[in-house]
């Protein structure tokens, strides 16, 4: 027969160890207590039954050696909350942790078989549990009422699960494709993964999905995470947030999630809530290295994009990859009400932009609103090398330009090297209602112009403003002449090319 009993000494308790042949004490120290253990007549050590049924220790480490813990041998010890049972243990007797409410962890039980009826029920606090590969049948009502219980591992030898096992238990079960666990959990329509290791990842519970870490919800975790279906999913504080539209960074890359999913296709423009920013993303994920123009599909205006943000603060030219248009940017945005000229900072460049774009297929003079100068475009852009006349397309006037611009304070004559002919230019503009002498400042000769155009075909007299007349000949002043020249039914003397009031014809 087989007698235990405990004295006390201080902090520790002494285990007295009697058998009909042996008389022995072994002492082993665990949270200021000492944990009985006795020898049975054949020689195996134990935990007693009931041993510490109810009492107050909070941790325990048994010893290898230990074959047995016996029944209720932890039962209702409500401050337990670990235990390291070695590997040496085979057999745990039913109640043997029942009722321990703060137990949070077990530690090996590797060469335990059976788990048997009511052994962790009521464990309250205990989060996971992986049944050992050494057990092959868990007998009834053993975890019953571990509502805090989330994740059991069950390995493919276990081939009998007892009735009310995991009652009141809301647990996601690892299992093997074709094991006889697979068919339990399927019968009893529990939630379940294809795992032998503690599950890591989503997981759905009442109609939301939550994220697991080695088999307990991580109610710290916030980020994205992939699921099973392929999708990333915006967790906040273990929950998938299906609420959240915006940018996420993960692992150094920006994404894109709508309601709580990274929409994986959506390409176009997305306003980080945090600071306000524009950002362009593509098929999903913010592109840094794109620079160029970008439509937002949410109200169909475009924006420049540099480095993957919106740069609100340039004006320019910015060319359209896609297409390759050039358009004008007006702080961030294309402005299509603009028209006008545009220099390009990047090559100092001018160019002619209607409604918002280059046009490259115009040709003509253009008002820089600006400043008021009018420019001469020719191919879209400025020809800062032309010298001549234009006719401006919307009113039909010709303007002299000069290096590129109409010169307002020009008066003089102008050949225009489209057609050879020479024209009256009065303050830039070719005055058709002019008729009379003009000189020419380049090479000092005087030529006669009517309506604006100098007429070659012209011979006889003209009044200049300064009272005289003077004798042109093929359109010009003709200085060596003298003679008498008839006009209108009168003749007039004319000496050294003008009119000689003072000379009779002879």
């Amino acid at each position: 027969m087989t007698k235990n009993s405990r004295e006390s000494a201080g902090k520790w308790l002494f285990i007295y160890i009697v058998t009909a042949v042996l008389l022995a004490w072994m002492p082993i120290r665990t949270n200021a207590e000492e944990l009985m253990i006795v020898c049975s007549d054949d020689g195996i050590l134990m935990v007693s039954e009931e041993a510490y049924s109810e009492s107050d220790v909070s941790g325990i480490a048994i010893p290898d050696g230990v074959l047995i813990i016996g029944k209720s041998a932890f039962y209702n010890c409500t401050y337990l909350e670990q235990v390291s049972i070695p590997s040496s243990v085979t057999s745990i007797g039913s109640y043997a942790f029942s009722g321990c409410t703060s137990l949070k962890e077990l530690e090996s039980l590797a060469a335990v078989t059976v788990i048997e009826e009511y052994t962790f029920e009521r464990c309250s606090s205990l989060p996971r549990f992986a049944v050992p590969a050494s057990v092959t049948a868990i007998n009834r009502a053993a975890f019953q009422g571990c509502t805090s219980l989330e994740c059991v591992v069950i390995p493919a030898g276990v081939t009998l699960i007892a009735d009310n096992v995991f009652s009141g238990c809301d647990v996601l079960f690892c299992v093997e494709a074709g094991s006889y666990a697979e068919a339990y959990v399927q019968q009893n329509g529990y939630r379940y993964v294809y795992s032998t290791v503690y599950y890591t990842g989503l997981y759905e519970k009442d109609g939301q999905l939550y994220y697991m870490s080695q088999g307990v919800t991580d109610y710290s975790c916030t980020g994205l995470v992939l699921h099973s279906d392929g999708k990333n999913y915006y967790v906040s504080s273990g929950l998938v947030d299906t609420v959240f539209t915006g940018l996420i960074k993960h692992d150094g890359t920006w994404y894109y999630v709508e309601n709580g999913i990274v929409a994986s296709d959506y390409t176009g423009l997305v306003k980080n809530s945090t600071n306000g920013l524009w950002f362009y993303v593509e098929s999903g994920m913010v592109n840094w290295g794109y620079t160029g123009l970008v439509k937002n599909p949410s109200n169909g205006l475009w924006f420049y994009v540099e480095g993957g943000m919106v740069n609100w603060g340039y004006t320019g030219l910015v060319k359209n990859p896609s297409n390759g248009l050039w358009f004008y940017v007006e702080s961030g945005m294309v402005n299509w009400e603009y028209t006008g000229l545009v220099k390009n900072p990047s090559n100092g460049l001018w160019f002619y932009v209607e409604g918002g774009m280059v046009n490259w297929e115009y040709t003509g003079l253009v008002k820089n609103p600006s400043n008021g100068l009018w420019f001469y475009v020719e191919g879209g852009m400025v020809n800062w090398e032309y010298t001549g006349l234009v006719k401006n397309p919307s009113n039909g006037l010709w303007f002299y330009v000069e290096s590129g611009m109409v010169n307002w304070g020009y008066t003089g004559l102008v050949k225009n090297p489209a057609n050879g002919l020479w024209f009256y230019v009065e303050n830039g503009m070719v005055n058709w209602g002019y008729t009379a002498l003009v000189k020419n400042p380049v090479n000092g000769i005087w030529f006669y112009v009517e309506n604006g155009m100098i007429n070659w075909e012209y011979e006889g007299l003209v009044l200049q403003t300064d009272g005289r007349y003077y004798y042109v000949f093929g359109g010009m002043i003709d200085w060596s002449f003298t003679g008498v020249v008839e006009q209108d039914g009168q003749v007039y003397m004319v000496q050294d090319g003008y009119v000689r009031w003072n000379v009779t014809p002879g």
